[in-house]
């Protein structure tokens, strides 16, 4: 029932962004690192074709079943699993005993139920190190955080770092924003909207996320 729902809601996300959000995308991060290996950068040609061939979802789920369309060996559902683990884990300690409060952090995903709020820090991605102060701080409240950027992962050609989120329509690196966080009434949405919105520049993204 859980990979139902994931697969379902990555579907729907896949055509609501018009492609921003691909479970499919991993197949370009192959790319990309077996040209770090090489040390060179994978061409145009090559990340264009591989990104027409994930342009359409490989896969339907209707009434709770899923059907393929399509070769899913390298589905990659890791921007919206991890947030839907982080909420289901967050409603099921939220009915053990009397709790009036849970939050669950994971790894850039954050869930918040009950009261009080809690105060978040943002990282900094232009200085991503671990006694560093956060960029801004922010408070929370039944709602869940996500935060994505490419300050910690990345492809090393040459001299040259990338990002290791790459937009699936086109195969490229995204570099208009180092990092992004999106807050939404859980952490699956944040978490896809992180990916989604990460792709615009800044502007376009607030603009998008009102």
């Amino acid at each position: 029932d859980d990979l139902i729902a994931v697969l379902s809601a990555a579907r729907d996300w896949q055509i609501r962004s018009n492609g921003a959000f691909n479970p499919m995308s991993g197949l370009l991060s192959a790319v990309w690192r077996q040209a770090e290996s090489h040390d060179r950068l994978p061409s145009t040609d090559e990340l264009s074709g591989v990104a027409a061939s994930i342009a359409a979802p490989r896969f339907e789920v209707d009434d709770g079943t899923i059907r393929r369309t399509g070769d899913c060996t390298a589905l990659n559902l890791n921007a919206i699993a991890k947030g839907y683990i982080v909420d289901r884990a967050c409603a099921r300690a939220m009915t053990t005993g009397d709790v009036g409060m849970v939050m669950v952090s994971a790894g850039g995903d954050l869930v918040h139920r009950g009261e009080p709020a809690v105060r978040v820090g943002i990282e900094n991605p232009l200085r991503p190190y671990d006694n560093e102060p956060p960029l801004t701080v922010i408070d929370l409240v039944d709602a869940g955080l996500a935060t994505s950027g490419g300050a910690r992962r990345g492809f090393r050609i040459g001299r040259d770092r990338f990002s290791h989120i790459l937009d699936p329509t086109t195969g490229s690196p995204v570099r208009v924003q180092a990092s992004i966080s999106v807050a939404a009434p859980d952490a699956m949405t944040a978490d896809v909207l992180t990916t989604t919105l990460g792709m615009t520049e800044p502007a376009a993204a607030v603009e998008a996320s009102e």
